[in-house]
């Protein structure tokens, strides 16, 4: 079963969260495959948007990372967590940048990664179903910080439009 599934869907380039046994927690695999298909996306004019969501059936848009593989990562030589955000962060990056509408559907737990995949996009969908948090800053991953100051804003914006979601749950410490 494939932990990351993408395809074409009409225009829109669709990238589906498929790790329901973790609630869809990115690993470095799911993130260097949504890196290539979003690098490929960017320059097809047939894709006009791309959308992000979950496996159908399943609970929670992305609880973050693998946080099994980053423990145990740091009890080693911490080679697995310095590669894996390497590819977060690098995603993230695109994902902020990218030339076409980025729709997130955050339908349920949507925490850590899921928040980077998702907050860095340029369109977010919030569902009544979506709890919203950013734990990084308890983990002592020490960069949460940065992105705690943008979830904020978009958080802000959303509320603004008067589309905000029935509950949002923040749990961010900012020192």
């Amino acid at each position: 079963m494939a932990e990351v599934i993408i395809h074409r869907q009409g225009v829109a380039g669709r990238i589906t969260l498929n790790r329901p046994q973790a609630l869809h927690a990115l690993n470095e695999e799911m993130c260097l495959a949504m890196d290539a298909a979003l690098k490929a996306w960017a320059d097809d004019d047939e894709v006009e948007l791309v959308v992000v969501d979950h496996a159908e059936g399943t609970r929670g848009f992305c609880a973050g990372g693998d946080i099994r593989m980053l423990a145990e990562s740091g009890l080693g030589d911490g080679s697995a967590a310095q590669a894996f955000f390497r590819a977060e962060y690098r995603l993230n990056t695109r994902i902020k940048n990218y030339p076409k509408p980025y729709v997130a559907f955050m339908d349920g737990v949507t925490m850590g990664g899921g928040v980077g995949i998702s907050v860095h996009g340029s369109h977010r969908v919030a569902t009544e179903r979506t709890t919203f948090a950013m734990p990084a800053r308890a983990c002592s991953s020490g960069g949460a910080d940065a992105t705690a100051a943008c979830v904020v804003a978009a958080m802000s914006a959303i509320t603004e439009s008067k589309t905000a979601p029935t509950k949002w749950s923040l749990s961010v410490k900012l020192s």
